[in-house]
């Protein structure tokens, strides 16, 4: 890959279905020439929240932020991927995959809703290529659906619904 890729914006902690009751946790690197997703796995979490808490433990932080800094430690990873190379983040995880922007057909992003009993639907992110549909949950730790679409209407353009 040439130098001439670049990481445009990041949608990140997107959920999506893995079988019946197991979801995967995914962060969305999209660049001028596609989307990568980036699997966000539980041994990342815990090596970050061990990072977290070391640090949290060298600034003195009290019992309570140390605390907080683990527990909030998988929520900011994504940012890391603005840093790293594409090649990097693509041989981060062998789950990790990529899509070329040339493949998406169409991304819709929809708002959550009340369902029955009084739970809440998160919002959701669906892309659309010519050989698969891929739903993601945007969740309490992502971002909405509205924030999403601004996101992607300047990399995709007329395909974001």
């Amino acid at each position: 890959m040439g130098t001439d890729e670049s990481i445009l914006d990041i949608i990140p902690n997107a959920s999506r279905k893995k079988g019946w009751f197991k979801q995967q946790t995914w962060n969305l690197v999209f660049t001028n020439r596609r989307m990568i997703a980036a699997l966000l796995t539980d041994q990342a979490v815990k090596a970050e929240a061990a990072n977290a808490a070391q640090a949290a433990q060298a600034q003195r932080a009290d019992a309570l932020e140390r605390m907080w800094s683990t527990a909030l430690a998988g929520v900011n990873l994504h940012k890391k991927y603005l840093s790293m190379p594409v090649d990097q983040i693509l041989g981060e995880n062998p789950e990790n995959f990529s899509v070329e922007l040339s493949q998406i057909e169409s991304v819709k992003a929809a708002a959550g809703e009340m369902a029955q009993a009084g739970r809440w639907e998160p919002d959701t992110l669906t892309i659309r290529t010519a050989s698969d549909k891929m739903e993601f949950l945007l969740g309490l730790r992502s971002l909405s659906a509205s924030e999403a679409t601004t996101i992607l209407r300047p990399i995709i353009r007329n395909r974001v619904k």
